[in-house]
């Protein structure tokens, strides 16, 4: 064997034994349950703060805080008492802690919870949360009623009270948890990044909590929803275009699938995998391409959790009426039309994106004439948009070129301001957290963001009515001397 083979030979048995390792990474981090067990297991310390809300909930915040540690060539390992639970190599060269920069507060999106930022078992800088953290920012972890990390303080789960909730209640949560962050580290304000519906409870928060607006110096929207494009999945549309009474009546009105917590705490890993996978192709389109295939069996077994029924209600009535709306409880409210312009693919504010993504076989024209016959009574309910027109906070984009859950035109047509927005192609919904790519290609420009973010100097007067209308070619990969002019609503 000459020197050739035996050196592909060894780069060949080295990365045979990587991707051994990272699936027993994988494995080992679909035992971990909670968000504290991970984040020590990446060689983090872990603060548990309880925070309650106006109206009768108690959230668990969760503090990453970095300890003093060695750098090994593969991640961290500790040097306390838990140095045991991590993996350490040789090579080891001591490193100092970063100096805090200031609060993130970071939020999930819709059926999962602060799991999904410190579950990435690859290493901990694969986790948004961890990075930031190794940054040197001062990273919260927030999470919304109805998860695991949650509690009213008069109804109990069993009640139907504890699971009446929707997005009109999310604001409560953000509130609570902003205040509680800012009174904690004696800041003014802090940066919000969220992920699909933690950006819809902050949209949400902004517009109608206009006093939460001067405490947040960057918000960062990943795979913004508030809403999606037309949507094509004809079961869900089916389900959407009964009204509320009738959907409450056949799902009840508690958790959305429980069964699918239990489920997975009994199926083997790899079961629970292919049946996360298949339903989020089945749903959404979503094949999740660009995760690292080996690390699959570790992330799914963190993504789905509790949520209420009353929420799920509320998304359908907003992917049908077109509208990002509070809830509508009216028993004659009537989306007929709009339903059959979905189910055929038509909208009455077509997006210009091109979509890469699978198409999903639509319906003919009898067949939606069926399905929409049932609904199509007369409505006797007006929507109630939010005020989007009222946030100044700066707002930063971030969406994917594939992913139908975020209808940029919605944005750049309802939002009064919008600081920035990035494209990135060939990305669907979930790869904001777990793309084999995403720190290269989205969290060192949302680094950018927050590093910058005292550098944008705005009157909080008289300059939130100015209309913002960016263009995409100017957008991706944006500029941050051209701040100044985005701020003050010159075109772009």
């Amino acid at each position: 064997m000459n020197l050739f083979s035996r050196i592909v030979g060894n780069q060949d048995n080295t990365a045979q034994q990587e991707l051994a390792e990272l699936k027993a990474r994988a494995q080992k981090v679909t035992k971990l349950e909670t968000t504290p067990e991970l984040i020590w297991h990446h060689g983090y310390k872990c603060e548990t703060h309880h925070v309650d809300t106006t109206d009768g909930w108690t959230l668990d915040l969760f503090r990453v805080v970095p300890v003093e540690r060695k750098q090994t060539r593969k991640g961290h390992r500790y040097t306390d008492s838990l140095a045991s639970t991590i993996s350490s190599s040789s090579s080891v060269q001591s490193s100092s802690l970063p100096k805090n920069k200031g609060p993130v507060l970071i939020w999930h999106g819709l059926s999962t919870s602060s799991t999904i930022w410190v579950c990435n078992p690859e290493d901990s800088n694969a986790n948004m949360a961890l990075w930031l953290a190794e940054q040197g920012y001062d990273v919260w972890l927030g999470n919304t009623r109805g998860t695991r990390y949650s509690r009213h303080r008069q109804h109990e789960k069993a009640n139907s009270e504890y699971w009446d909730y929707c997005i009109d209640d999310l604001p409560k949560d953000v509130e609570a948890c902003v205040d509680h962050i800012l009174a904690d580290t004696h800041r003014d304000t802090l940066c919000y990044i969220g992920f699909s519906q933690g950006t819809a409870q902050m949209f949400a928060a902004l517009s109608t909590i206009p006093s939460l607006n001067s405490k947040i110096s960057s918000f960062v929207a990943l795979a913004p929803a508030i809403k999606p494009k037309p949507f094509r999945c004809r079961p869900v549309l089916a389900l959407a275009s009964f009204t509320p009474n009738i959907l409450f009546s056949i799902l009840g009105k508690g958790a959305f699938m429980p069964i699918a917590e239990s489920l997975r705490k009994v199926a083997p890993p790899t079961l629970y995998q292919q049946l996360i996978s298949r339903s989020m192709k089945f749903l959404f389109g979503w094949d999740n391409h660009n995760f690292v295939e080996q690390s699959k069996v570790g992330l799914y077994s963190h993504i789905f959790g509790t949520c209420s029924i009353k929420t799920y209600v509320h998304w359908f009535q907003i992917i049908l009426s077109g509208e990002f709306t509070r809830f509508n409880q009216c028993a004659c409210w009537s989306p007929g039309q709009r339903l059959k312009e979905m189910i055929l693919g038509r909208s009455s504010s077509p997006s210009t994106e091109p979509s890469s993504a699978e198409p999903i076989p639509l319906a003919t024209e009898v067949e939606v004439e069926e399905t929409t016959t049932i609904v199509e009574t007369k409505s006797c309910c007006t929507t109630n948009k939010y005020p989007l027109h009222q946030i100044t906070a700066p707002v930063h984009l971030f969406y994917g070129s594939i992913d139908l859950m975020t209808d940029i035109e919605y944005f750049k047509s309802n939002l009064p301001r919008i600081d920035s927005i990035t494209k990135v192609d060939n990305y669907d919904h979930m790869c904001f957290i777990w793309a084999k790519d995403v720190k290269s290609t989205v969290w060192t420009k949302v680094l950018d963001i927050l590093e910058n973010s005292d550098m944008v100097k705005t009157s909080r007067q008289g300059q939130v009515n100015v209309k913002r209308l960016l263009s995409e070619d100017s957008a991706v990969d944006f500029d941050f001397s051209e701040r100044d002019s985005i701020s003050s609503g010159s075109s772009m």
